[in-house]
């Protein structure tokens, strides 16, 4: 035996269907969106990097993730909404992140001027003599250092969540993840100097 149709059942069935056409109409939208990014790998200083790149812009920008993110992960906010007519972006995978493994990822002492000179590679296999930077957390530490270190390649940067300094209290915070993960993660202990 069914339940007899009320008018609160009606007016359910109605937003039901209002709501199935919203959805409907905005996963066409996102589905429009996202064939619109390119997806890619080119190898730069020994590695294949993945990339995601949308837009047709006179103004090139880089956009980097934070630790243990990769561009889909990280920026795909940026790579929807920013004008593609007006930039060209290019989000990465730093080496042993997303795509962009093998290799998997290591942390020697120098391993955010690795992905700085990584980044600087990319965007220069991709034919960009100047670029702008955005980087978020991790990310924003590497486009501080690609900066510093390829001042030439650099149009305007944009940083957020990164550390401009090392404490002793990250020191500790970074021995102390090492330490409770192991070299299992490809984590590497370094003794004090």
């Amino acid at each position: 035996m069914s339940a007899p149709i009320t008018t609160g059942s009606l007016n359910l069935l109605k937003f039901l269907k209002t709501y199935s056409s919203t959805v409907k109409s905005s996963l066409r939208k996102y589905s429009a969106l996202m064939a619109s990014i390119m997806e890619s790998k080119v190898e730069v200083n020994g590695a294949k990097l993945q990339y995601y790149r949308r837009g047709e812009g006179e103004h090139p920008v880089l956009l980097i993730p934070g630790a243990l993110g990769s561009g889909k992960t990280d920026l795909t906010p940026q790579l929807e909404k920013l004008d593609g007519n007006l930039f060209t972006l290019v989000a990465m995978d730093p080496r042993g992140y997303g795509k962009s493994i093998p290799p998997n990822r290591v942390f020697p002492l120098d391993f955010f001027q690795k992905d700085a000179d990584d980044a600087a590679a990319l965007m220069t296999a991709l034919g960009f003599s100047k670029f702008s930077l955005l980087g978020w957390s991790d990310g924003g530490i590497i486009a501080l250092i690609l900066a510093g270190s390829y001042p030439d390649l650099l149009r305007k940067m944009v940083v957020w969540g990164a550390n401009a300094t090392v404490s002793q209290k990250d020191i500790d915070s970074y021995e102390g993840i090492a330490g409770g993960f192991g070299n299992r993660y490809g984590f590497i202990r370094r003794e004090r100097y």
